[in-house]
């Protein structure tokens, strides 16, 4: 996956051609600037905080993997009331890098399907490499990425009501824009009195 810095606001570079064997620590903690950034890239009220913690490995012959945890405390808006809700994140982070040209990348073999040709969906298979370019990697696009599936996105607050209702007028009653205006109601009364026109 190619890095664009200007676009991620979390950008944590990691140089794949000087990554040791035992591994290269990676500790990082979102700056406030960034975390107004990505509370307004996610339509969030607030982002209290968002770190990384974890190891970058060489994998294979030129491939990289990282292997950690995110945390993060976010505030997002309650889709039934606008109150503000809480969210605590803490995610294991298992990632793994290839080269753009590494057979690796390649597609494997198509979807499988049963009997009846219904997909069949393996929800523990692991998530295919990430593709990178040169010899640095910004793992924190990819981070960012499985930050928004962690997200909540129907966050409600605890005292929201389950469905919203609606008011429905009663038999006979109108609304304000059914209500005949003054000026109608004048015009009826000079066509029923047209000797008291002073015109």
């Amino acid at each position: 996956m190619s890095a664009d810095h200007e676009a991620n606001p979390f950008p944590v570079v990691v140089d794949v051609a000087t990554l040791p064997k035992s591994g290269f620590p990676v500790s990082e903690k979102v700056s406030p600037a960034q975390m107004r950034d990505v509370a307004v890239r996610f339509d969030l009220r607030e982002v209290e905080s968002f770190s990384v913690e974890g190891r970058m490995f060489r994998w294979r012959s030129k491939g990289a993997r990282f292997e950690g945890e995110m945390s993060a405390k976010v505030t997002a808006a309650c889709v039934v009331t606008g109150a503000s809700v809480n969210q605590t994140i803490k995610a294991p982070l298992d990632i793994t890098f290839v080269t753009d040209g590494s057979r690796l990348a390649r597609p494997q073999a198509g979807p499988e399907v049963d009997s009846d040709g219904e997909l069949i969906l393996d929800f523990e298979a692991a998530d295919p490499p990430e593709l990178f370019t040169g010899t640095s990697i910004d793992i924190g696009t990819v981070i960012l990425e499985i930050f928004s599936l962690e997200l909540d996105p129907f966050p409600r607050a605890p005292d929201a009501p389950e469905r919203l209702e609606f008011t429905t007028l009663e038999e006979g009653q109108s609304t304000d824009a059914e209500k005949p205006s003054p000026f109608a109601a004048l015009a009826a009364l000079k066509e029923r009195n047209p000797g008291n026109d002073d015109s």
